[in-house]
């Protein structure tokens, strides 16, 4: 098995950090969820409406947000200022991808009580469904605040990417909130992204791209979603491969509609040289920006 990855595919930068020598650092990818995790280790709604806790967890939630005047502003300001701190003179573009965690990761957070509990998280209540929730339209307000803040602070261009776009309706709706959240798309030359997290959105990219500017195709959710796989269960582990048929195709019809649309296309895998195939499928389809996440 090689462990190279092929010239003509360029590696972006990548936040949280999993970057490598290789990366290029014209381009910036920010993962909101992954820097939940990495920098404030608590629950959004942790910050939002002072929900009941335990002592416990109150006393560590005041621990982090000591520094701070309030909770919110706690989590805007650490989010902005990770995302600014690792914008360099060479970054040109920018782009932030809400946060697409499911409820079970959610609820591995501090306070992660305040998470309902699904039967089925992978398959629940995550992406623009969370967004136009009125459980999380605090949470995403949040997030929106985020970004502004960066596209406010720095001359790179900012553009968003919306993860889990189901449907043509969670296009619409989360074009509309985002607006309603100061966010509109096209402002400013504003540009929105959605992510091809499940078979569905690759199937109907080129519609979907009437309401985006680009795509981002996450070919591990998509792996998972594509074999009905679970990558975290040990007993299913082996049967997770991206180099499927089924996956590569669904990756194909996704870059192919961004082609045909004269739209910019993004991979995001946690495992590029060791997938060969995959690799070779992006060349050919000239789909050569790619973001390794572990």
């Amino acid at each position: 098995m090689t462990n190279t990855i092929l010239p003509t595919l360029t590696r972006v930068a990548s936040l949280p950090s999993y970057q490598s020598s290789t990366d290029s650092n014209a381009s910036l990818y920010v993962s909101i969820a992954g820097l939940i995790q990495e920098h404030l280790f608590y629950h959004p709604k942790a910050v939002i409406n002072t929900p009941k806790m335990s002592d416990i967890d109150a006393q560590s939630l005041a621990a982090i947000i000591e520094s701070a005047s309030d909770g919110k502003t706690h989590f805007v300001d650490t989010l902005s200022t990770v995302i600014l701190d690792n914008i360099t003179d060479e970054t040109k573009e920018v782009k932030i991808a809400f946060s697409d965690a499911d409820s079970s990761a959610f609820s591995g957070l501090l306070v992660g009580q305040l998470e309902p509990k699904e039967m089925n998280p992978m398959m629940g209540v995550r992406g623009v469904t969370r967004y136009a929730s009125d459980e999380s339209s605090e949470q995403f307000a949040l997030e929106c605040a985020v970004i502004k803040k960066v596209i406010a602070s720095t001359s790179a261009v900012v553009q968003i990417v919306v993860p889990f776009v189901r449907n043509l309706s969670d296009a619409a709706t989360i074009i509309d909130r985002l607006a309603i959240y100061g966010l509109p798309r096209g402002l400013n030359g504003l540009k929105v992204h959605f992510v091809c997290d499940v078979p569905a959105a690759s199937l109907m990219a080129e519609k979907l791209l009437q309401y985006f500017d680009g795509l981002v195709v996450n070919v591990d959710t998509l792996t998972q979603f594509t074999l009905g796989v679970d990558k975290q269960n040990e007993a299913l582990e082996h049967h997770f491969e991206p180099q499927n048929e089924a996956v590569l195709h669904l990756i194909g019809c996704a870059i192919q509609a961004a082609n045909k649309a004269n739209k910019p296309v993004m991979i995001t895998i946690d495992e590029l040289a060791q997938n060969t195939r995959v690799q070779e499928l992006l060349d050919q389809l000239n789909a050569t920006d790619v973001v390794v996440t572990a």
